[in-house]
Formats: C-alpha cells, structure tokens, sequence
C-alpha cells in the first residue's frame, strides 16, 4: 500500500522488516527488486531479483524482471534469455510473452516475435496488449488482413482510451 501511494521508503522499510523475520520472503524480495528499478538502481535490483532464485528457481517474475533490467543494461542477449525462461516457467503468463515479442521487434526479429505472440494465444492468453502486440507485428509484417483481426480484437477487449484514437486511425488506413 504504501509503494502504491509514492512513499517508496516507507515501503522499503516495511519490506526490510519482513526479511528481517523471513529472509527468503519472495514477494517481498520482487517488490524491493521493482523499487530499485524503478529507481533506475539496476544492481541492486539484480541482486534482489537473483536473490529470489536461490529460493525459488521457478518463480517466473524474477526472470521477467531480471530481462528487464538487462534491457536497461544492453544486454539483449541476457534479456532475451531471461524472457524465454519466464515464459517455461509461467506459460501461463503474458508479460514475458510481451516482453520477448518487444525485444524481438526491436530488433527487426519479426519472423520470430510473430512466433513468440502466437505461442501465447495457442496457449489460451488473450490479454488486449498481447492482441496490440500481435496487430503491429502483423502490420511490420505487411500481413495486413491479420494485423487488422489484431486490431479490431485489441479495440473490442481493450479500455485504453489513449491508444484507441491511433489504432483507429491505422485500421481506417489499412481497410481502405
């Protein structure tokens, strides 16, 4: 509660106490992990994040986050290998799904981020971001009939006003 309202130190303090008592506190271990990045203190946020797989070597948000931060770092090589690990771990969850298929796109890995979205939907996910995702690799991809699919499902699920007016746009684009 406290970290939601901006009083990161207070936070901070409370979930030194709680490792105080519980060392391997996962939870609160990921939470100090987000604070650091957030605050851009990419080490120390490694140090959490690793931290937490010493004690669970299958909790998915600590490669997710680690992927992160190696992102921040550069280090895409490391990025894309803490992804792909998260999502063996969790298949169930989207984020890394999300963050791999960003990566990938970023570097022009089209191909292959189409995979990784796809992946993630033969697996059941359906999260509106993981259908804008798939909509823009799509379009980058020059399948436009697809990419339209995305982005009329990404405006039917979604309640993100900002991105609907450029979405919209797009879609009025690609039909004419």
């Amino acid at each position: 509660l406290e970290a939601e309202r901006g009083r990161t130190e207070e936070a901070k303090k409370l979930y030194m106490a709680v490792l105080a008592d519980q060392p391997g506190h996962i939870e609160a271990l990921n939470n100090l992990g987000v604070l650091a990045m957030r605050e851009g203190n990419n080490k120390e946020a490694i140090s959490y994040f690793r931290r937490i797989l010493d004690y669970r070597k299958d909790y998915a948000k600590a490669y997710n986050n680690l992927g992160i931060v190696m992102m921040r770092e550069g280090d895409k090589k490391m990025a894309e290998e803490y992804f792909r690990k998260a999502g063996e771990v969790a298949p169930e969850s989207v984020e890394p799904y999300l963050n791999l298929a960003a990566l990938l796109r970023s570097e022009k890995r089209l191909e292959e981020a189409n995979r990784v979205t796809e992946a993630a939907m033969r697996r059941g996910l359906r999260d509106p971001a993981l259908l804008l995702s798939t909509a823009l690799i799509k379009d980058e991809l020059g399948q436009y009939e697809e990419a339209i699919k995305y982005y009329r499902a990404y405006l039917q699920s979604s309640q993100q006003k900002e991105s609907r007016k450029s979405i919209v746009e797009r879609l009025t684009f690609l039909e004419e």
